[in-house]
């Protein structure tokens, strides 16, 4: 069970890594659902200036309220909070300070966080009987489609993510997930 496990992650997370690829730097599906800052100088000198180390920044940021606040000074803050959020605009952003340090060490990460993805379709596969390879594939494709909307649905519904954003990310995973359903599904009986 070991090694079936381990070449299925071995071969998933190729398969899965090819299809990265190729979705990410081939297709323009992903790069058509970004939008551009009107002035990308203005916007990423005023993210540095605001932004002092590398993280998810939010705006508005969560209520912050001070050890001995009272009861009405906590309400005030949670009002204008209220306020911020019906009003906008609402920012959730990723800052990176700096660029890549190295694209390579990057798809390193990428292939190791396949195989793991694929060493747990494996396991869900292995635990499965009397399906064929195109339904194996189909099985690891429809789990691929439960984490999507677990993750970029709720994006969309609760952070903004545009619906562009979410129907790109979601048929990628569904796509890239059957195809690497049908290798795995192709060493995992």
């Amino acid at each position: 069970m070991i090694s079936t496990l381990l070449l299925g992650a071995a071969v998933g997370g190729i398969a899965a890594f090819v299809w990265g690829a190729i979705s990410w730097m081939m297709l323009p599906w992903h790069h058509s659902t970004f939008l551009k800052f009107t002035n990308e100088d203005a916007v990423a000198r005023s993210l540095l200036d605001n932004c002092p180390a590398a993280g998810i920044y939010g705006f508005p940021a969560p209520p912050k309220f001070e050890k001995g606040m009272t009861a009405e000074q906590r309400n005030a803050i949670e009002a204008e909070s209220a306020k911020q959020l019906k009003t906008g605009p609402l920012i959730m952003a990723i800052v990176q300070r700096t660029g890549y340090e190295s694209i390579g060490g990057k798809m390193i990460s990428a292939l190791i966080i396949y195989a793991v993805a694929s060493l747990a379709m494996s396991w869900l596969l292995i635990h499965t009987t009397g399906l064929s390879l195109f339904e194996r594939a189909a099985f690891v494709s429809v789990a691929g489609l439960a984490g999507a909307i677990i993750c970029r649905v709720t994006d969309w519904n609760w952070h903004g993510y545009s619906t562009s954003y979410a129907v790109v990310s979601v048929a990628d995973v569904v796509v890239g997930w059957f195809l690497t359903g049908l290798a795995i599904g192709a060493v995992v009986h």
